[in-house]
């Protein structure tokens, strides 16, 4: 069950890639042991890197992807630190692809590479394989640059249009594999609030995902405190029962509301926010270095 685990938008190609390739970055949960006990190295040229397996798109290296990607936003004048890019995890389930056996490293790469192809064949793309989440389950982080290699446009989707398209082509490649294919996550919604959207009226839930999505927006949010505050600048109050979220609001009927992060969909859920914010305060980390980083001016 391959899966596409989160599609979001970066502001800092940078900063996503960085992150991504981790370079001269700890690995998490306790990784470079759990390698040793099971006699794993990784490649020399990512001996210092939490990605295990790297790759690329149009010609992108990964380990000057930032550069690239800089190059075709300086052509075609798409320098804006905004928006830059769009970030894809791509998930696989140990028993499609095993961490303990690494030609299972390069194939989740090349899956990540062979998605990227298919769905923004004039986009650079880097994709970083990664092995030091929970039970060390392999993933990829695949950044792709939003400019246009031809027209030199900014990526446009609708919204929801890029998360179907990659699991539409996702699903293609697991069944290609023989894996087993997941039901795509749904946002959760009853008969009376696809009525209602069907025929364009308010649906208190509909403007509850807006306004969460609205608080998600923006980029600086990125922890609990700051994702709790935003909400709340949005009229929305954020509590916890146990290890789900539930949310509270005032609806345009002077209503008050109340829903659970089940009744909302899964994008709307802890586990999915708190690992959207703690990648955001991550990259907020890598910027922090580079901007403390003194320029180096050629010779």
């Amino acid at each position: 069950m391959a899966t596409i685990a989160k599609i979001s938008n970066g502001a800092s190609a940078a900063s996503a890639l960085n992150y991504a390739l981790g370079q001269d970055r700890p690995m998490h949960e306790k990784t470079e042991q759990w390698l040793q006990d099971h006699q794993l190295e990784r490649p020399v040229e990512l001996t210092n890197c939490r990605a295990v397996a790297v790759g690329g798109t149009n010609g992108i290296d990964p380990f000057i992807a930032k550069e690239q990607f800089d190059v075709v936003r300086q052509l075609h004048n798409q320098t804006k630190e905004s928006n830059q890019v769009l970030r894809i995890t791509q998930s696989f389930a140990l028993d499609e692809l095993n961490p303990k056996v690494q030609k299972d490293w390069q194939k989740a790469n090349d899956l990540g590479v062979e998605l990227a192809e298919n769905l923004y064949p004039n986009h650079q793309s880097a994709v970083y394989t990664h092995l030091d989440g929970k039970n060390h389950v392999l993933h990829n982080h695949i950044i792709v640059n939003k400019v246009n290699l031809e027209t030199g446009k900014k990526l446009r989707e609708q919204k929801g249009e890029s998360v179907q398209r990659a699991r539409e082509m996702n699903d293609r490649l697991a069944s290609r594999e023989n894996w087993h294919i997941l039901e795509p996550p749904k946002e959760r919604q009853t008969e009376t609030e696809k009525e209602l959207i069907a025929k364009n009226e308010y649906s208190y839930m509909d403007d509850l995902r807006e306004r969460i999505n609205k608080s998600l927006q923006d980029v600086s949010v990125s922890s609990y405190e700051t994702f709790k505050e935003r909400l709340s600048d949005n009229g929305v109050i954020l509590s916890e029962r146990g290890q789900t979220f539930s949310y509270a609001f005032l609806d345009a009927n002077n209503k008050q509301r109340r829903a659970r992060e089940t009744r909302l969909g899964s994008d709307f859920g802890r586990e999915t926010i708190l690992h959207e914010l703690e990648n955001r305060a991550r990259q907020n980390e890598f910027r922090a270095v580079e901007q403390r980083e003194p320029a180096i001016t050629p010779l």
